[in-house]
């Protein structure tokens, strides 16, 4: 039971954070992204 309440949010942050950076990486590979990269 512990483990489980402990894991569970844990896991989803993680889940959340991939799911951003995932999105992130791929909007940079799109002509908008580069060019918003190049300004940074």
């Amino acid at each position: 039971m512990i483990l489980s309440i402990t894991v569970t949010p844990i896991m989803f942050l993680f889940a959340l954070i991939a799911l951003i950076a995932s999105i992130l990486v791929a909007w940079t590979y799109t002509k908008p992204g580069k060019k918003w990269l190049a300004n940074l």
